[in-house]
């Protein structure tokens, strides 16, 4: 079974928190760290949710990040784009579409995607944390 999670964003759109659904409890737990969870519930604005797909350093992909993805595709032979959640999939949109397609199934070739970043932070390619 897929894993239920979500990023928590805040009204300054800064990252507060994680949210998943524990089928267990049949309950939302809430962590500030992604590792300790809690049923104390994260005020937040809005939310990114989790592809349940892992880059190939194991970093989780959450709706909103910045990905490099090297595949044939692309000249030349690497992109950048945002996560998005359309028609039923993840996928990956690039910042052109005139450079290569405009959305990627992200499960094509996970291994072939790093996570550099993402819409909260500023992106690892200009010198923001992860």
């Amino acid at each position: 079974m897929r894993e239920i999670k979500f990023r928590l964003i805040d009204k300054d759109n800064k990252i507060v928190g994680y949210e998943r659904w524990h089928p267990e409890l049949g309950k939302w737990l809430y962590s500030l760290d992604n590792v300790h969870w809690k049923p104390d519930h994260i005020l937040h604005k809005s939310k990114d949710q989790f592809s349940s797909f892992k880059d190939r350093n194991s970093c989780e992909i959450f709706e909103a990040d910045e990905v490099q993805v090297f595949v044939g595709t692309f000249p030349p032979g690497e992109a950048t784009g945002e996560v998005i959640f359309e028609n039923g999939k993840f996928g990956i949109r690039g910042p052109d579409p005139t450079i290569g397609p405009k959305f990627i199934d992200l499960a094509w070739d996970i291994t072939r995607t790093v996570v550099t970043g993402n819409t909260h932070h500023t992106p690892r390619s200009q010198g923001g944390p992860l």
